[in-house]
């Protein structure tokens, strides 16, 4: 029986806060935006601040300067930086985090690692954590800086999740990312754990992600089922390819000619940003407005269906 497709309701743009914004950063926003415009879903921003030791309020200002630059008004979260951190940090949900980080130990799905960064380089060759610690499944380790681990088992290699209206299956989790970090020694949850959470809170249903950011997808959908979010299960995820620099590496939030500030400060207009987002999609015109970009992306999407 043919069934119809589940209507999404509201994606999410999540930067963080570690460095100035890029166009490889403005690119994912605006297919985000795009995306979710065309579907009639709405688009919320989350600052992903929950590693306040790499967060700066210029990094915070720069994500709201560069959404009005963009055009692009999200239709919930944080209104500007003083909202932002009144209302919306994640430093002010670290509670939640832990009492689903003490779930997944009192499950036996979480465990205490004291290993440090030097003494896991020293034991694997690939660079992904050999379980140490594993087999000691201590919920805390008395007297000893120690990070709190994911404990994978066979369910890690039979993961999927749903992207452009298939189910598909996700590589083995504990050959990509093994054990993962769950909730660091600086005593803070890590990415995937406050990732996921908030997505749920949000009502998160469809999210627009980098394609290095698959092991993510994985990490996370491990995540949702050993807590039971069965609303992430459902989540709509959009893989796209990355903007590479000129020497073919992915970029990075940096302060020289790639950050958008740069460009916005040398008087760059923004419908040049529009032009180059339009050719990456591989698109035969160009736009030099938002409303035109998104009449481009729904005349893409007819051509593809």
């Amino acid at each position: 029986m043919h069934m119809a497709p589940i209507t999404r309701t509201r994606t999410r743009i999540a930067p963080t806060p570690s460095g100035y914004l890029h166009r490889g950063n403005a690119f994912n926003f605006l297919l985000c935006w795009l995306s979710a415009k065309a579907k009639g879903a709405e688009v919320w921003l989350r600052i992903d601040d929950v590693d306040a030791q790499r967060s700066r309020p210029e990094y915070v200002e720069d994500v709201f300067a560069t959404l009005d630059w963009l055009g692009i008004q999200p239709d919930g979260g944080p209104s500007g930086p003083d909202d932002f951190y009144q209302h919306h940090s994640q430093q002010l949900r670290m509670d939640g985090y832990r009492a689903a980080l003490q779930q997944l130990l009192d499950q036996g799905d979480a465990y205490a690692c004291t290993c440090s960064r030097a003494q896991i380089r020293e034991a694997s060759e690939d660079g992904l954590y050999p379980g140490t610690c594993r087999e000691k499944l201590q919920k805390a380790v008395a007297g000893e800086e120690f990070a709190e681990r994911a404990r994978l088992g066979e369910e890690a290699a039979t993961l999927s999740f749903h992207e452009r209206g298939k189910k598909v299956p996700a590589p083995d989790l504990r050959e990509l990312m093994g054990d993962f970090v769950l909730w660091r020694k600086e005593e803070v949850a890590a990415y995937q754990l406050a990732s996921v959470l908030d997505d749920v809170a949000m009502g998160i249903d469809f999210i627009v992600r980098g394609e290095d950011l698959l092991d993510s997808t994985a990490a996370q959908i491990w995540l949702a089922g050993r807590l039971g979010l069965d609303a992430f299960l459902d989540t709509a995820f959009l893989h796209h390819g990355l903007l590479l620099g000129t020497d073919a590496q992915k970029l990075s939030k940096s302060l020289g000619a790639d950050a958008l500030k740069s460009q916005r400060e040398q008087g760059v207009p923004v419908r040049e940003i529009y032009k180059d987002f339009a050719r990456w999609q591989g698109w035969k015109k160009e736009a030099d407005s938002l409303p035109g970009l998104l009449e481009l992306y729904q005349e893409a999407a007819t051509l593809r269906s």
